[in-house]
């Protein structure tokens, strides 16, 4: 198993645990909050490359605590609609400071309208873990990013 490979399965396994604690907090009647990393982050979309079950979506933006992040995130549809499926990608951000990070991530999406709402779990360079909920609207080319810290 290659190194990309073993990093993908990784992500899905701590996604599907969170998803399990989620089901357990939601059965428990307790609520899920998560504190957030850092302010919402507003992204520039630089590509959006159109494939036969998907779209691979490129952006850049300055996001908080990771400084400049390029992002990539490859969208793959689970229906003929496209209207949901998986997503994974990864990012890498370069601070003032000259510091380095590194996340991938794996989630959900599903579409409404132009709108594209992404669930993801990251694994960053540093051993932290973030939620990410993102926003992309085609028809606008926007894209926003909320971290919420895991670990």
């Amino acid at each position: 198993m290659t190194s990309k490979n073993l990093k993908t399965v990784l992500a899905l396994i701590v996604s599907c645990l969170l998803c399990i604690e989620v089901v357990r907090a939601q059965d428990l009647g307790a609520p899920l909050e998560l504190e957030r990393r850092q302010a919402r982050a507003e992204m520039t979309v630089t590509s959006a490359r159109l494939l036969d079950d998907g779209v691979v979506i490129t952006a850049e933006g300055i996001m908080g605590v990771y400084g400049r992040v390029y992002v990539t995130y490859e969208l793959k549809a689970s229906d003929n609609s496209k209207t949901h499926g998986s997503v994974h990608g990864n990012g890498r951000g370069f601070m003032s400071d000259g510091a380095f990070a590194t996340g991938i991530f794996s989630g959900y999406f599903h579409r409404e309208g132009s709108v594209f709402t992404m669930h993801n779990i990251v694994l960053l360079g540093d051993g932290t873990q973030n939620f990410d909920v993102i926003s992309f609207d085609a028809a606008a080319k926007t894209l926003t990013v909320d971290a919420y810290i895991l670990q």
